[in-house]
């Protein structure tokens, strides 16, 4: 009998540890992948809490104001959107992005 050849139980054994191997790199990269956030999903996060944070900030300036019987000012209605608009611009560009790329690339989109 040839030193290469194995037998069955030594075979079953390798094949076993093998597996093993592999079940333990698997579970280990989504372990890694379920503990770090990825970059969009972190900057949408970020976005969503200026976002709120302005909006509240505004509206607690607002109630401020009708209570002191005075007007809004229109500029700060206007200057609110704006920055509440900007906190989501890099979602904008990304997507004007995206869509350059494609047409430019041919992407399947």
């Amino acid at each position: 009998m040839d030193e290469e050849t194995e037998t069955f139980e030594e075979y079953k054994e390798n094949e076993k540890k093998v597996t093993e191997d592999v079940t333990e790199n698997a579970a280990e990269k989504t372990t890694n992948e379920k503990k770090s956030l990825s970059a969009k999903t972190t900057s949408l996060i970020t976005q969503g809490l200026a976002a709120v944070w302005i909006a509240v900030w505004n509206a607690l300036q607002f109630v401020q104001m009708i209570k002191g019987q005075q007007y809004i000012a229109v500029t700060d209605i206007i200057l609110s959107g704006l920055s509440i608009a900007a906190c989501f611009s890099p979602v904008y560009f990304s997507i004007i992005m995206d869509k350059i790329k494609s047409i430019r690339f041919g992407g399947s989109d």
